[in-house]
C-alpha cells in the first residue's frame, strides 16, 4: 500500500505526552509491517534518538517544522496546516492521519487529490480544565473544531467506547472508527521485587489532579510518592518530583513502583494507563468512564484526595491484592497489545486501496 503520514504529535521519539506515545509507537509497528510513514516533527525533535532504533530507515521519514513557544499554540495549527498542504501533492501518500482538530477546518485538503483523510479527536479537547482556565474563546474554538471535524474528514477515529458514544450521539451521520491506543513496553520481568514506592507520571496541568494527589498521598500511611512531570525536580511531603523523564528510565520506575496512580480526567484512553498495566502495575485510578473502560474492575478508583487515600490504605493492608492487581494487569494489557497494531492496518489496507 502506498504511505500513511501523521500529522498532529510534536513528534517522535516521544517525550512530550499520549499523542506522541501513540505516534511513536504505531510508526514502529507501521515499520515492522513494510509500511512507509512520515512523520511530523518538531525542529528540537532532530537531535533525538534515544529508544527509537529503527527511525532513519527507510520506512519511517521524519519531517521538521520549527515552533515559537511563546506562540506555542498558534504556531502548530499553522504547521500542521502547512503539513495538510504539503501532503495534499505529496503523490506516494495515500492516507493522512491528522492527531487532534486544531487545524481540523483545513482537513479538506488533502481530499482535493483523492488522499483519504482519518482525523483522530482523542477527548473532550474543548472541555479540558487546561484551556477554559486560561480563555473560554480558547475552549470555544475547540468545540467548534469538534464539529467541523465531521465534516471536513473523511473518517473520524476515537480511541475508546467512552468518546465514540459522545459523538455518535451529537453527530451521528458521521463515518467513524474506534481504535485501540498503541503501546510496547520493555518489561524484564522484575516487577514486584520489594516495592517501595507509588508512583503517578503525568503532565502537570490542571485535569491531571497532580495536586488532589499529592495531597490524598500525604493523608495517607504510605510512605512515599515518586512524580515524575515537566516540573523542576522537589521534596514536598512525602512525595519527590524527578522533573521530566522519558525513554528506558521511565520503565525502570514503572516496573518496580508498588502502585500507579492515575489522575488523569480528559481524554480517551491514556497511554500512561495502558504502560501501567503492561509493566505489571497495580492501579489506583481517577473515577472516570473512559478510565473504568480500560481497567474495569481492576483497578481502585477515587473521586478526590480523601477517596484517595482511603485507597491508598486499603491496599497498604492487603499485598496479596496488590500481587493479584499486578498479574491480571500484565495479562489484560498483553490481550489489548496483541490485537492494537492488527486493527490499525487492517483499517489502513482497506481505506488505502
Amino acid at each position: 500500500m502506498k504511505a500513511i503520514a501523521i500529522v498532529g504529535s510534536r513528534g517522535i521519539p516521544a517525550s512530550y505526552g499520549g499523542y506522541e506515545t501513540y505516534t511513536e509507537n504505531l510508526a514502529l509497528g507501521l515499520d515492522k509491517n513494510d509500511i512507509h510513514v512520515y512523520v511530523t516533527c518538531e525542529r528540537s525533535y532532530k537531535k533525538k534518538w534515544f529508544g527509537l532504533p529503527v527511525i532513519g530507515t527507510f520506512w519511517v521519514t521524519r519531517l521538521f517544522f520549527p515552533v515559537i513557544d511563546k506562540l506555542r499554540l498558534i504556531s502548530e495549527v499553522f504547521y500542521d496546516i502547512v503539513w495538510l498542504l504539503f501532503f495534499t501533492f505529496k503523490t506516494d501518500v495515500k492516507i493522512v492521519y491528522l492527531l487532534g482538530y486544531g487545524a481540523a477546518f483545513f482537513a479538506w485538503l488533502p481530499r482535493l487529490t483523492g488522499k483519504v483523510v482519518l482525523l483522530h479527536v482523542d477527548g473532550l479537547e474543548w472541555t479540558r480544565r487546561k484551556w477554559m482556565n486560561r480563555s473560554s474563546i480558547v475552549g470555544l474554538a475547540l468545540h467548534i473544531c469538534e464539529y467541523l471535524s465531521h465534516i471536513t474528514a473523511n473518517h473520524v477515529i476515537y480511541d475508546s467506547k467512552t468518546i465514540a458514544e459522545y459523538h455518535e450521539t451529537h453527530y451521528p451521520q458521521h463515518n467513524s472508527f474506534t481504535l485501540p491506543y498503541i503501546i510496547h513496553t520493555n518489561r524484564s520481568g522484575h516487577a514486584l521485587i520489594s516495592p517501595e514506592y507509588y508512583l503517578n507520571i503525568a503532565r502537570w496541568v490542571p485535569e491531571n489532579n497532580i495536586d488532589a494527589i499529592m495531597e490524598g498521598f500525604e493523608m495517607s500511611n504510605a510512605n512515599s510518592l515518586v512524580l515524575i512531570s515537566n516540573h523542576q525536580p522537589f521534596v514536598q511531603g512525602k512525595t519527590i518530583c524527578l522533573g521530566p523523564m522519558y525513554g528506558a528510565e521511565v520503565h525502570v520506575f514503572r516496573e518496580f513502583t508498588k502502585c500507579y496512580i492515575h489522575g488523569i480526567e480528559s481524554g480517551g484512553t491514556s497511554p500512561s494507563l495502558l504502560e501501567a498495566m503492561g509493566h505489571g502495575n497495580a492501579i489506583i485510578s481517577k473515577d472516570t468512564p473512559s478510565n473504568r473502560e480500560v481497567c474495569g474492575r481492576n483497578a481502585l478508583y477515587f473521586k478526590n484526595a480523601k477517596e484517595l487515600a482511603r485507597c491508598i490504605d486499603y491496599l497498604e493492608e492487603r499485598d496479596n491484592l496488590r500481587y493479584d492487581m499486578a498479574v491480571k494487569s500484565l495479562r489484560m494489557f498483553k490481550e489489548y497489545e496483541d490485537s492494537a497494531l492488527q486493527q490499525h492496518i487492517e483499517l489502513f489496507q482497506k481505506l488505502g486501496k
